[in-house]
């Protein structure tokens, strides 16, 4: 106890000397920069009840701090009465604590600016990204060939009227990559993926919490009979000649997924002519309706 009592003296000796070091350490602050002294900025009483009040100094237009941290904003004028009755100490820890807040102002500004920039910036680099991708594309027109995107673009374009119009009504289209999988450069998919939100994943033996809670498909999923039942339920299929795939994914956004896919490879320059090629393998000797 009677160690704290002299720390308090202490403190409260030096205090003055704090405040006043404060105090110059904002003018020499308002000295560099060249703005506004500390007298500029107002220190006044605000009348919060009958019986309370606060002092507080200005940090903007009809605004206000106090030693709290509270802000006043657009108080008004009859509740707000210059502050003539506090010492000067603590009147130049309010200036300095004023010119703190104009610092912070600056800074945010300056802080806008350099966002604009960036986004002028970013702006600028999206165009230039767009102008290399209408570059790549000119490059390989004049190569004779397509990206494995465009070609399979085609691809689905060149099919015939009946098997397209079967494609979009089962919800196929052609892709370059499956769920699950990373892309492969010699092959596109001709695909459909359904959404089975509907069926709960606890009911599914196939399916378990890990450690964190989250859903996973046991690695074995495909040597449950229910697993094989709702593949046989939910996949789709086209009149086409190429590999098939029919399998369950988990995925933690879309959740539990049923996907069928035509595996088609890739064995020559992609070009128009190629993707003419495949969609006669793809196409031999089924008879589509119009």
């Amino acid at each position: 106890m009677r160690l704290f009592a002299i720390w308090l003296i202490l403190f409260l000796r030096f205090l003055p000397e704090k405040i006043r070091h404060i105090a110059n350490e904002e003018k020499n602050i308002q000295n560099k920069k060249g703005s506004k002294i500390m007298s500029d900025k107002r220190i006044v009483s605000i009348q919060l009840t009958k019986t309370k009040s606060v002092v507080a100094v200005e940090i903007g237009e009809n605004k206000y701090a106090d030693a709290d941290g509270v802000t006043y904003k657009n108080i008004d004028s009859d509740f707000i009465s210059d502050a003539d009755d506090i010492s000067e100490e603590e009147k130049n820890a309010f200036k300095f604590m004023s010119s703190l807040h104009d610092n912070i102002t600056e800074l945010e500004e300056q802080k806008r600016a350099i966002d604009v920039k960036k986004r002028a910036i970013d702006a600028k680099i999206a165009a230039s990204k767009k102008d290399i991708k209408k570059a790549e594309s000119v490059i390989r027109e004049l190569q004779g060939r397509m990206s494995i995107a465009d070609f399979a673009e085609a691809v689905g374009n060149m099919l015939p009227a009946g098997l397209y119009n079967e494609m979009v009504d089962k919800e196929f289209w052609c892709d370059t990559v499956i769920p699950g999988e990373s892309v492969d450069e010699n092959a596109i998919y001709i695909l459909n993926v359904k959404n089975l939100r509907k069926c709960g994943l606890e009911s599914l033996p196939f399916m378990y919490r890990d450690e964190y809670g989250d859903w996973e498909m046991y690695v074995n999923a495909e040597e449950y009979l229910k697993y094989h039942r709702m593949v046989d339920e939910y996949a789709e299929s086209l009149p086409i000649k190429a590999e098939y795939v029919s399998k369950l994914y988990y995925d933690d956004e879309e959740g539990l997924q049923c996907v069928s896919a035509y595996k088609i490879k890739l064995e020559k320059k992609l070009t128009k002519e190629y993707a003419k090629e495949i969609v006669a393998k793809l196409t031999n000797r089924f008879v589509y309706g119009s």
